[in-house]
């Protein structure tokens, strides 16, 4: 008797452990916790809003009909003799020529004594904002390269108040 008590014993063990019963560590089985995805831009345009132009250094409109137009436009942006500085801003309005989502802009602003660039755009990785406003800080001469793809472009490059 003790040997048929042993044996159901044995088989009782062996089947609690067979059915996951004296399992004391978390189980590999978890629950997932959908996640929100944040996307940081590179270049975050600031609320057009914020600051207003005037004096306008560039105040135009450009079109691009396909990815391989490129423009290219030099300016200065002077010296102010009170402060040293000229503080100066980018706006730019998109409108775009097709409906679908092949349309782009990008404009590259380098500073020609530095060799100092910063790229903004639309569509692709810079974002879908169609207005958008960049404050900029340094006084010299820029040179600015657009290029684009079935958009038409509303620039404006001058001083920025306040």
């Amino acid at each position: 008797m003790n040997a048929r008590m042993y044996s159901i014993l044995m088989l009782a063990i062996a089947s609690a452990n067979i059915a996951g019963c004296t399992e004391t560590f978390p189980s590999s089985r978890s629950t997932i916790i959908p996640s929100t995805i944040t996307i940081v831009p590179t270049a975050t345009p600031v609320n057009k809003s914020v600051f207003t132009l005037n004096g306008y250094y560039k105040n135009g409109n450009y079109s691009f009909q396909n990815d391989t137009s490129v423009m290219t436009e030099e300016f200065r942006i002077p010296v102010d003799a009170t402060t040293g500085n000229q503080p100066w801003g980018i706006e730019f309005h998109i409108t775009t020529l097709t409906e679908n989502n092949s349309s782009w802009f990008e404009i590259k602003v380098i500073n020609i004594d530095t060799g100092k660039s910063e790229i903004f755009g639309y569509g692709d990785s810079y974002g879908i904002e169609k207005d958008q406003g960049f404050p900029m800080y340094n006084p010299g001469p820029y040179k600015i390269e657009m290029t684009g793809n079935f958009v038409s472009v509303n620039l404006k490059i001058g001083n920025r108040y306040p």
